[in-house]
């Protein structure tokens, strides 16, 4: 019983051998001598092609090998060739495609490694057609009685013609039987058009048409890096062989002048094959390559993405322990909790600093960006006036007074969006605690190393009193509860926060930033 799988390598084979005849004959038929033996080249690609893509085992190779030679040797005794004749000329076809599949079998398409290219030169088109040529060349010495000049012009003739049709029809054959990740209709699109366009310009006469073959084949490979290239060309020589045989094109207007059209058409599609193949090649190359990059780039970006994530979920778990902490130190260090010792508030001082600063760390980590991430310089004076925009419908609603003595050009490269926040809150605490109808002044001045903000109000209250019984006339060194994290912010990057009594008769909150080194060094 016949299996499925059987029975179309059956059909297969001989569809081959049918196809193979009819080309064969019809090489014999219509064309003699180096011209002949370039017109077998679809032969040795249908052969190649089978091979390579239908036949995994020997025993399939065998066949389609034998039902080719078969095939030949009909096709040469129906041309009218004598017998032996008929059987020397078949047999170096064959071993030429022998040696071709022997090379080829572990080749890929397009020619991109090393070995693809060593395996393709050496075998297709160097050791293939030299076997071919010195069995042919026996052949005719025995067969023909050729000798001497006329000898070594035909071999040379067979040689050159098996080499160059073996350079174009192995990676054809290739490219056949390479399976694509692209349909059959769309991995043809580009290269039936190459083929259908540079058959259609063959007709005209007034410019050099066979040129325009070499842009086309190159969109070809743009557009399929795998098949584009062998394809095109084999579309291409379809499409000159066919022009010439209409007696239209290139070919036939060069043999007015005397030029060996068969010889000519092998050159101009060795060009092509030299342009299309390392083409090919290059931009295989650069795709690995491309693909290596981004997805490199790739892993990075999820490496990056997941140390951010891990780095935020850290300063979230640090924030609120820090917080307590920090917020019992400035407890304790006042005094609410009991009196305590110069010492012990000197220490207390330094823990809530310190657990500020680890909390603005935590904070800067939660935002997922590096210390210092925004280090632009900005207009402090900017800043400060669209705070007091901000803040200017509180005023006006307890009919406060804001007076502004703003010193404008001094630039900070500290983190703007918090600069802004920190001169919010200090506003909105001023505004708050100001006596209705009363003033509120806010000042700005710089000396070249510093820029200050003086926010005062005259809102007489117990903080006043409490400031007034720790430090009169100096403005307080200490942090207050609630801004320890943002003074131990500004004071690890050369500011301070401070707070003290204002001539007012309220609160002074002092806000100090760093200006930039290029104020500073002017």
């Amino acid at each position: 019983m016949i299996s499925r799988a059987q029975l179309g390598r059956l059909v297969g084979v001989s569809a081959l051998g049918v196809l193979t005849f009819l080309i064969c004959w019809g090489a014999i038929h219509f064309f003699r001598g180096t011209a002949a033996v370039a017109a077998v080249w679809p032969a040795n690609a249908l052969v190649l092609a089978f091979i390579l893509r239908a036949c995994p085992t020997r025993v399939c190779e065998r066949m389609a090998v034998g039902v080719a030679s078969v095939a030949m040797v009909g096709a040469n005794l129906a041309a009218g060739r004598p017998l032996g004749l008929s059987l020397a000329f078949p047999a170096a076809n064959v071993i030429e495609i022998l040696i071709a599949v022997h090379f080829l079998r572990g080749v890929s398409m397009p020619l991109a490694a090393l070995k693809d290219l060593r395996g393709f030169f050496l075998g297709a088109v160097l050791a293939g057609p030299l076997a071919s040529a010195t069995v042919a060349t026996a052949v005719m010495a025995l067969g023909l009685d050729l000798s001497g000049a006329a000898l070594l012009a035909e071999a040379g003739g067979w040689f050159l013609a098996d080499a160059m049709g073996m350079a174009i029809v192995a990676p054809f054959a290739l490219s056949i039987s390479s399976r694509s990740t692209w349909p059959v209709w769309r991995g043809m699109a580009a290269p039936a058009a190459a083929g259908l366009i540079f058959f259609a310009l063959s007709f005209q006469s007034q410019a050099p048409a066979l040129l325009l073959a070499f842009p086309l084949v190159t969109l070809a490979v743009l557009y399929d890096r795998d098949r584009g290239g062998a394809l095109a060309i084999g579309l291409v020589a379809m499409g000159l062989i066919g022009s010439a045989l209409m007696g239209e094109g290139s070919l036939p207007r060069l043999a007015r002048y005397g030029v060996d059209p068969v010889v000519w058409a092998q050159i101009f599609l060795g060009c092509l094959v030299a342009t299309a193949y390392p083409l090919a090649m290059m931009l295989k190359r650069l795709d690995a390559i491309a693909a290596d990059a981004e997805a490199k780039r790739v892993a990075a970006q999820a490496e990056t993405d997941a140390k951010v994530r891990l780095i935020g979920e850290v300063g979230e778990e640090l924030r609120s322990p820090l917080s307590g902490v920090v917020t019992l130190a400035e407890m304790l260090r006042s005094g609410r909790l009991g009196d305590l010792n110069p010492r012990q508030r000197e220490l207390l001082s330094r823990i809530a600093e310190s657990g500020a600063e680890i909390e603005a760390l935590s904070r800067e980590m939660i935002a997922g960006g590096p210390r210092g991430a925004s280090r632009q310089a900005h207009d402090v004076g900017r800043v400060l006036a669209e705070a007091i925009g901000a803040t200017a419908f509180a005023a006006r609603r307890r009919g406060i007074i804001v007076e502004q003595r703003l010193e404008p050009g001094h630039l900070t490269a500290l983190d703007r969006p918090r600069v802004a926040r920190l001169i919010e809150e200090a506003l909105i605490a001023a505004t708050e605690a100001a006596t209705v109808g009363g003033r509120l002044r806010v000042s700005l001045t710089g000396d070249g190393v510093n820029v200050r903000i003086l926010i005062e109000d005259d809102g007489a209250d117990d903080r006043v009193l409490r400031l007034t019984a720790e430090q009169t006339s100096k403005l307080d060194a200490t942090p207050t509860s609630g801004r320890a994290f943002d003074k131990a912010w500004l004071r690890k990057r050369g500011g301070d926060l401070r707070t003290g009594v204002s001539d007012l008769g309220g609160v002074l909150s002092e806000i100090v930033l760093p200006v930039t080194k290029a104020e500073r060094a002017a």
